[in-house]
């Protein structure tokens, strides 16, 4: 939705803009006329869309200040890289591949429609025998057509999945390069992740570890290192 409430415009507008101006002098790519709007989703967070949008949540607002403008200096960055271009290039390639399966998937249900019909009119008990064998190799055929869509979609899943963490990692160096590196750092430590372990959870994972982007952002120059306090007694 736009923002509409006078103290959340007047809280957001020059934090924008000061993240937009720098944005564009690091990077001609980005657009110069980017909207912001905001969602009611309570964890702070935000998403660029399309080529001139980035929406935050309502839960943004809540977090500090320098914190906001570096999720807004993430965000400029997937404009920048034209990452939301590629989403939509595979989304459509995708749905040409599935559109082309079910075609193929639908022509096999005709032309086992077709045969069954003939063989049962022309050809007796034979005929019977023929329908019967072709409905067995129809259905081992569609069975086959299932699994490579099933197979299609998980390799897809994979690779947007994979492309979409290395764009992720992109993005914070862009943050960093706008001078909002430590301030990542701290957003990125007060995020809570999902619960969800395993090998083919981070695989289908659309964003690495928050770790891993600490650690990546800490080796670009970051200075950020979370304090850990020593109890009293230990070692």
């Amino acid at each position: 939705k736009t923002i509409k409430r006078t103290e959340q415009i007047n809280f957001m507008e020059p934090i924008f803009r000061e993240v937009s101006k720098r944005a564009e002098t690091i990077d001609s790519a980005v657009p110069k006329d980017v909207r912001l709007f905001i969602n009611e989703d309570k964890a702070p967070n935000a998403l660029a869309t399309g080529r001139k949008t980035i929406c935050i949540t309502e839960g943004l607002l809540k977090m500090p200040e320098s914190q906001i403008k570096a999720v807004l200096g993430h965000e400029f960055g997937h404009l920048a890289h034209k990452d939301t271009d590629f989403l939509l290039v595979i989304s459509v390639g995708n749905l040409i591949v599935n559109v082309l399966i079910m075609g193929i998937h639908l022509l096999l249900d005709l032309f086992n429609i077709i045969f069954s019909g003939i063989a049962l009119i022309i050809g007796g008990k034979r005929g019977v025998i023929a329908a019967v064998f072709s409905a067995i190799y129809h259905a081992l055929l569609s069975i086959f057509v299932a699994g490579l869509m099933w197979i299609w979609t998980k390799i897809g899943t994979l690779l947007v999945m994979k492309s979409n963490r290395d764009n992720e990692y992109e993005a914070d160096e862009f943050a960093f390069n706008l001078g909002y590196g430590n301030e990542l750092c701290e957003m990125l430590d007060s995020i809570e992740e999902s619960k969800e372990r395993g090998l083919f959870a981070a695989l289908t994972s659309s964003h690495p570890n928050k770790n891993d982007r600490i650690v990546k952002l800490q080796q670009l120059g970051a200075t950020y290192q979370s304090a850990y306090e020593k109890k009293c007694g230990d070692d």
